[in-house]
């Protein structure tokens, strides 16, 4: 009974040392203060805008802004999703329009896709205080009305000094596949 017990105070106190001497070698070995550790951190996010820095987008007032990467050239959303589109930053007016898209096959230029007619989303399928003259464009699709297929979106947006600028992109929503037994 003697020697059960101390091969079990013997196994407690080597599982302890060795826990000690791990974080005694861990805290030591570690040049890192909690400074350094937020600092670091920090550097990752630029303090105002910098034209060199590629982690900034630059509003549509800013130096730098290119009115062809306002908006993706595609985004594919499930028909069961959400799309979520932001404009340019800054811009004193917003206006999205979204058009179902047509697709011609013309034998002398190829297929030709353009935007066929006009899309009216009901208000409740906005989210979050979106809308088509806001800076976010969030659209729950199953409460939108919209079927699965191709559309075209269309941002303009003013900056301050009353320059209007426009890009487009494809949107395409899919239907989900289900395997239901």
């Amino acid at each position: 009974m003697k020697n059960k017990l101390s091969s079990k105070y013997l196994t407690n106190w080597i599982f302890w040392l060795t826990i000690i001497c791990c974080s005694f070698l861990c805290l030591t070995t570690c040049s890192n203060t909690t400074y350094d550790i937020i600092s670091s951190y920090d550097s990752k996010f630029p303090a105002k805008y910098d034209p060199n820095d590629e982690r900034f987008e630059p509003g549509i007032n800013d130096i730098g802004f290119e009115e062809s990467k306002m908006l993706d050239d595609e985004y594919f959303k499930s028909s069961v999703g959400t799309l979520q589109l932001r404009g340019p930053k800054d811009a004193s007016v917003y206006e999205w329009t979204l058009y179902i898209q047509k697709t011609v096959v013309d034998p002398e230029y190829g297929t030709i896709a353009y935007p066929k007619e006009l899309v009216t989303l009901p208000a409740e399928c906005f989210q979050n205080g979106s809308s088509p003259r806001t800076e976010y464009y969030i659209v729950y699709i199953p409460f939108s009305g919209l079927k699965p297929g191709s559309y075209v979106i269309n941002l303009r947006a003013r900056n301050k000094g009353g320059t209007w600028y426009s890009d487009k992109a494809a949107v395409i929503i899919y239907d989900i596949i289900r395997n239901d037994p």
